[in-house]
């Protein structure tokens, strides 16, 4: 989803309820890009994917979190309450969660996650998203085609809980700690102990994961830094399973390396050096052959000559959203635009 990054202010009284003057009570809507930014660069970090802070904030990310326009355009016009306070609590959490990939707070997704946005139109008011809605149900609207209205179906609040173990559930919409939504039977059932058979992480205990031959997988501790690690796998995000078989910390500049595996998914493996080096991606005017893609914010790698240049402002001329400072390219004009909305 997109944000309109154009959006100057926000009137808080109408986006964010919960404003009680402390800017650091919520996350503004027009600020929730680089909020997630900066959380999740707290992760990084600390995991060893990146040196420093500064480092990560100015660096193009593989996750990244925005508002769909017309969900600020619902927002700004009273229609939608944007809770910042949540949003604030979600990306703190993002911030702390663990390194460790079979922890409860790595694979658990907090409350406050699910609680961004409260719809304030009724049953059969005409509506175009569901995040308009009480019950978040909005029908036959057509948002992404013609912008044809719908109506609100029913007056009940969705529940924002977790499904509890033997209730029924979704992969996307999961089941409370403890537990997860078993996908043969679409109902949550309890996390499996060390030695039972699995499929994936997310199906073992928490402080397990779930490893072995293909078919015979089994819940188990899986090694972190230092040990050996057989199904090559290891606990902890930002370590590898080194060519001696033992788990390592991913490398970063100037770490000497043989494959893309060594370093930081941030920093892949320069094989022109004679050793081979751990190395920033490229930036602004510099090659981006043979990667495909820039390193720093605001840079994407031009297929024609693949080299890094500035994303475009509204005027330049562009294939694909990524492109553009303002995250639209109108495909049919070929060029960047302000996002598009209904409203």
């Amino acid at each position: 989803m997109r944000i309109v990054l154009a959006l100057a202010m926000v009137v808080m009284a109408t986006g964010c309820p919960d404003d009680d003057g402390d800017g650091s009570n919520y996350v503004a809507i027009n600020q929730i890009k680089s909020a997630y930014q900066d959380a999740y660069c707290q992760y990084l970090v600390r995991c060893g994917q990146f040196p420093d802070q500064a480092a990560c904030v100015g660096a193009n990310l593989s996750s990244s979190f925005s508002l769909d326009p017309n969900i600020v355009a619902s927002v700004l016009a009273g229609k939608t309450i944007y809770n910042g306070g949540a949003v604030k609590a979600c990306f703190a959490a993002l911030a702390q969660r663990s390194c460790d990939k079979t922890s409860a707070s790595a694979r658990s997704v907090p409350l406050a996650c699910r609680d961004f946005l409260r719809g304030t139109l009724g049953a059969g008011q005409a509506c175009l998203l569901d995040e308009e809605c009480v019950s978040q149900q909005c029908v036959g609207s057509q948002p992404d085609i013609s912008c044809a209205m719908g109506s609100c179906l029913g007056d009940t609040p969705p529940a924002i809980q977790l499904a509890a173990i033997g209730e029924q559930c979704t992969t996307t919409e999961g089941c409370v700690e403890g537990a997860y939504c078993d996908t043969s039977l679409l109902r949550c059932a309890a996390l499996l102990d060390s030695g039972m058979p699995c499929t994936n992480n997310g199906e073992c205990n928490y402080g397990l994961g779930c490893g072995g031959a293909t078919g015979a997988r089994t819940c188990k501790l899986l090694p972190t830094e230092g040990e050996p690690c057989p199904d090559f796998l290891c606990r902890e995000d930002g370590q590898y399973c080194n060519p001696n078989g033992v788990c390592a910390k991913v490398g970063l500049p100037p770490a000497t390396c043989t494959s893309n595996a060594e370093c930081s998914l941030y920093y892949p493996c320069d094989f022109t050096t004679s050793t081979g080096m751990c190395k920033q991606g490229p930036g602004l005017d510099q090659s981006c052959s043979g990667t495909n893609r820039c390193f720093a914010v605001g840079t994407f790698c031009d297929s024609s000559t693949f080299m890094c240049v500035a994303v475009r402002p509204i005027g330049g001329a562009c294939s694909n959203d990524t492109q553009c400072e303002s995250e639209f390219c109108d495909f049919d004009a070929g060029m960047c635009a302000a996002p598009q909305t209904c409203f």
